[in-house]
């Protein structure tokens, strides 16, 4: 056997067991493009992040997402720059509150909101 193909062939098994031990999406996600949900015990209360287009109403987003009373709170809230977070994605970032049980619908109208760039849950601020 040529040394180059035994060693073609050692790398190429290696990967194919180490690969899925790695930890990358799940199959259902790669496929979408968009980042995995966490997925919340109904009675857990959750939170919807969302990144605003520009010009948009965070509270009106908020409102449209998570119900009439709902209010939008700042993602980052005290604005110290971050390694991997560009500066108008912070400025544009806000957090709301769902009710307990209805985390996976408010994310959905997140994402289908016109206003809303990004959106993805989380826990609710201060938990």
């Amino acid at each position: 056997m040529n040394r180059r193909v035994f060693i073609g062939l050692l790398f190429g098994s290696a990967a194919t067991m180490v690969a899925p031990a790695c930890g990358s999406a799940r199959h259902s996600d790669a496929a979408t493009g968009s980042p995995a949900a966490p997925h919340a015990s109904p009675e857990e209360p959750s939170a919807v992040t969302f990144v605003v287009r520009s010009g948009a109403d965070p509270a009106a987003v908020a409102r449209r997402v998570a119900g009439p009373g709902a209010t939008a709170s700042p993602a980052y809230t005290d604005r110290r720059p971050r390694e991997n977070v560009p500066q108008v994605v912070m400025l544009r970032s806000f957090v709301v509150t769902v009710p307990p049980g209805q985390a996976q619908e408010a994310l959905k109208r997140a994402r289908a909101d016109p206003d809303v760039q990004l959106a993805y849950l989380g826990r609710p601020p201060g938990t």
